[in-house]
């Protein structure tokens, strides 16, 4: 859980000819390839929605979840929901793998200008698979980044609970047309 991961996948097919979602400098790809990968969490974000009224923007921006798992074909980045529990593997001291239950406390996406400035910040709603995030900002802004953090609850093997473990994913510059 110690490394981050963003599965950047290419946004720039979205339906707005005007309006593109690229990689951050700091955004890296998702992977799953390894047994260390089991569990980690990634998304994705779409633009769901895009309309300026008066003198503002409002964005919608679909969110995907997605976990490492094991599946019949070998490690593999699959679809999950903000409340499914997340398995990972942890080096005991005895030298053997033990397991993990990772569990969503909460979820918020933010939405920054350029100069790190909070333009919008949504929780996500644990309850629901389907997640749209909805933002409202100054038409003149001509580009945001989103970015994501994920507390977690981490059940060792040990049957130790850790409640403050937080995940910080980069995210996606969105560019508009002016």
């Amino acid at each position: 859980m110690k490394f981050l991961t963003l599965l950047a996948l290419a946004l720039s097919f979205n339906t707005f000819a005007n309006t593109t979602i690229e990689r951050t400098f700091d955004g890296k790809n998702a992977v799953c390839q390894i047994k260390g990968d089991v569990g980690r969490r990634a998304y994705t974000a779409t633009i769901e929605s895009e309309k300026v009224v008066d003198n503002n923007r409002e964005l919608s921006l679909r969110i995907h979840l997605y976990k490492c798992a094991e599946t019949d074909k070998g490690l593999a980045l699959v679809k999950t929901t903000p409340s499914e529990v997340t398995h990972s593997y942890v080096l005991l001291p005895n030298g053997e793998l033990g397991q993990t239950n990772n569990t969503v406390i909460w979820a918020k996406f933010f939405l920054t200008d350029k100069n790190e400035k909070l333009l919008g910040k949504s929780d996500i709603n644990l309850n629901y698979d389907d997640v749209v995030l909805t933002y409202t900002i100054d038409k003149n802004i001509d580009s945001a980044f989103v970015r994501a953090t994920f507390k977690n609850s981490v059940e060792l093997p040990t049957g130790e609970v850790l409640n403050d473990i937080f995940e910080y994913y980069g995210g996606f510059v969105i560019r508009f047309a002016k």
